[in-house]
Parts: structure tokens; sequence; C-alpha cells
């Protein structure tokens, strides 16, 4: 019943991709046989709608082919690469928001697993705001989204983002890191400066070193570089510095990451950064606090009813 079910799908007229890889995802949970071929041909036929919410599901579906099927898929990935709209040079995303999105991602990087290699797109990437992007600066790109759209509403968006995610992190090709400052942007000036280096699903990754330049904003130079970071023993994920390090000046600054790691699946060990602002310190000698109506101001006799601190 299941098989015939399944296989219904090669006798529709000109089912798209979404149908197909349904049917195929089924047989494959199922542990059911099915005509490979007989998908191949209906899969090919598919692809005559280049949409990106369409190319989507045929790499979905072409990942679950044996290799040797699949294998003509894998060169198409470009044509739904080149597709991507950059948004402020710091997101990669599809017309059809985060689904379309998402779902691209799983098919490619399901598709990369299969074929046992990462998609030779970096030389033939569409041109996005005057820059063609390398595959890994595209990866790092389309994860920035996935993560800028965790907060989902629907069962149905959650399913497609986790599913991006997972296979942007269990997979032997690319696998984009993530930083970002573990506190506020104001830091405390007798606590170390600290960072989270991650994995998208925020666990931590093989790092056997990281450095960082700090580099005051409205600059380009480093005041401090190559600084060695510390990982936290209490936490794995969390890498920092001593704040004596810090120079002397108050104001913003900008600490570059550089991750040094043998794991060759890892993209994004260099052009990371995270902005934090140090403060000087200032004595009070007196303070007093007043209450005034709305619309009054503050003169020499509204201080006259204020309350006087203990400093």
């Amino acid at each position: 019943l299941f098989q015939k079910t399944i296989e219904g799908v090669l006798t529709e007229t000109s089912p798209n991709g979404e149908r197909i890889t349904q049917a195929l995802r089924a047989a494959d949970r199922l542990n059911i046989k099915v005509n490979q071929a007989a998908f191949d041909k209906i899969l090919t036929a598919a692809m005559k709608d280049d949409s990106p919410a369409n190319l989507a599901w045929v790499f979905n579906a072409a990942a679950l082919f044996d290799k040797g099927t699949g294998a003509k898929y894998f060169d198409k990935i470009k044509n739904l690469v080149s597709q991507a709209d950059e948004v402020d040079k710091k997101f990669l995303q599809f017309d059809g928001g985060l689904t379309t999105t998402a779902n691209a991602i799983h098919g490619i990087m399901s598709l990369a697993e299969k074929q046992g290699k990462v998609p030779a797109v970096s030389q033939v990437s569409a041109r996005i705001n005057a820059a063609i992007r390398t595959l890994q600066e595209q990866m790092l790109l389309f994860a920035n989204y996935l993560l800028s759209r965790k907060h989902v509403s629907t069962e149905k968006a959650a399913f497609h983002l986790l599913s991006a995610l997972g296979v942007l992190v269990n997979n032997h090709q690319l696998v984009p890191i993530t930083v970002s400052l573990a506190g506020p942007v104001m830091i405390d000036r007798m606590q170390p400066i600290k960072v989270f280096i991650t994995n998208v699903f925020g666990l931590p990754i093989e790092a056997t070193g990281v450095r960082v330049d700090i580099i005051p904003r409205g600059s380009e130079n480093p005041v401090i570089g190559h600084l060695p970071m510390v990982k936290m023993q209490a936490d794995p994920r969390i890498w920092g510095f001593g704040p004596e390090k810090l120079p002397d000046e108050a104001g913003f600054f900008t600490l570059a990451i550089k991750i040094e790691s043998g794991d060759k699946r890892l993209v994004g060990k260099t052009g990371s950064s995270v902005l934090i602002k140090k403060c000087d310190d200032i004595v009070v000698d007196d303070l007093k606090l007043g209450v005034l109506e709305k619309e009054e101001t503050i003169t020499g006799s509204s201080l006259n009813s204020s309350f006087g601190f203990v400093i």
C-alpha cells in the first residue's frame, strides 16, 4: 500500500520538486525501495522550473538518490545559489523568506554530503552588491540569516529552521562558526572580556587557539594585535582575556577574532568581530534627588527640598 502511494507520484502530470521529495523521503523513512531511474526522470523534468522554492526541493530529492544517480544534480547547485539576495552585507536569503532559504540550505548541504564534496560555486557566483562571494562567505551569510530568524512562531518554520541548522553542524564539508559577545557591550572593568565561539547550534567547536586584534572605533589599525585568548574552563564555548589588556583610554573598540583549528570544515575562522565599550570611572562627591512637577524647572529653591545621599 505504501509503495503504491509513493510510486503514484510517477503517474502524476508534471509533479514539482516538493511532491517528488515527499515521495522519496517517505520511501527512505519506511525503507522502501523505489525505481530511482523513474524518479530521476521526473525530477529532471521538474528542474524546468528554476525558481528558488522548486530548486530547493529538487536538491533535497537528489540527496535521497544513490551517489551515482544524484551526481548530475550537484553541478546545478550554482543555479540556485546565484539567485540569492544579499541584505546589508550581512545576510543571504532567497525569495520566499525563511522556509525557502532554510529548505535550500538543507538541500544543498545534504546533496554535498551525499556526493562527498564541497559545492563548486565559488568562481561562478552571481555578482551581489558588486562583490563576488566565495561559497564559504555565502554560507556564513546564509547562516547569519537563519540565526536572525530563530524566534519563529509556527511549527513549519521551526522544522525548516532546525533542519537547516542541523545540516550546517552535521556534515563533512562546511561548518559555519558564530562569534558573539558574552555579556553587555559596556564591559565591567573588573571582569574578563568574553566571547562565545560556537557552531550555529551554540555548541563548542574544536579550536586550538583564539587571538584578537583590538581596534579603536573609526580606525583600521589595531592598537593591540594577535592577543591570545584563553578558553574558560567552566564553559568550553567561551574564550576571554583580562581587562588589563585593553588600552587605557575609554571608548568603543572592535575585537577582531581569529580562530585556529585543525578542523578543515570550519568556515569563518577570520572576519568575525564584536564591539565593546570601555568607560572611565568617575568619583561622586555629592548626590541629591529632588521631586519636581512635570512642567517645573530646576532652580535653586528646588534643591532646598531635595534629599541627600551618603556616598
